[in-house]
């Protein structure tokens, strides 16, 4: 998969995930926010099943990155919340674990995938058509959209620093 063709992707998996939102919004369902971990996963599956071997590999490499880009979403939360009120009133114990999951999963997504590139795609596609959605809808929060950067490049460096990866040919 090309870098482009990676970077389309995560755009559209961000795209799907504001459809989720407006339909679970429309229809007064929570059941329906059950539906956003499907371009989530779909994304991820591009990421560790691609055509070069090692898909093992890329799914432990993967949850290393989840691993790393929560506790990095998590640093980055209390340093934010230290120094400005964009998360004031997310004291719960719930609402943390949310919080660090908007770097955890883009973070396991560009460790994931094959090359630090296309993982960088891949997270970046979502971190900006995320950004590019709040920003359009009026309500763009830049602690979020930080926390998504911090997850998509916490994860292109897990994958960088995989020194044993398959390479492509």
């Amino acid at each position: 998969m090309t870098i482009l063709r990676s970077a389309c992707l995560g755009l559209l998996a961000a795209v799907v995930i504001v459809l989720v939102l407006v339909a679970a919004q429309g229809y007064g369902d929570d059941r329906l926010y059950w539906l956003l971990l499907l371009p989530l996963l779909a994304l991820h599956a591009a990421a560790v099943f691609s055509p070069i071997a090692g898909w093992r590999r890329r799914l432990v490499r993967g949850a290393l990155g989840f691993a790393g880009a929560a506790a990095a979403g998590f640093a980055t939360y209390a340093c934010l919340a230290a120094l400005t009120d964009w998360f004031r009133g997310l004291d719960d114990a719930r609402s943390i674990v949310l919080v660090v999951l908007h770097a955890a999963v883009p973070g396991s997504t560009a460790a994931a995938a094959d090359s630090p590139g296309r993982g960088l795609a891949l997270a970046g596609g979502l971190t900006l058509g995320l950004g590019v959605a709040g920003e359009l809808a009026g309500n763009a929060h830049p602690g979020y959209t930080i926390l998504l950067a911090v997850g998509t490049l916490t994860g292109a460096l897990f994958n960088a620093l995989d020194r044993g990866r398959p390479r492509a040919k």
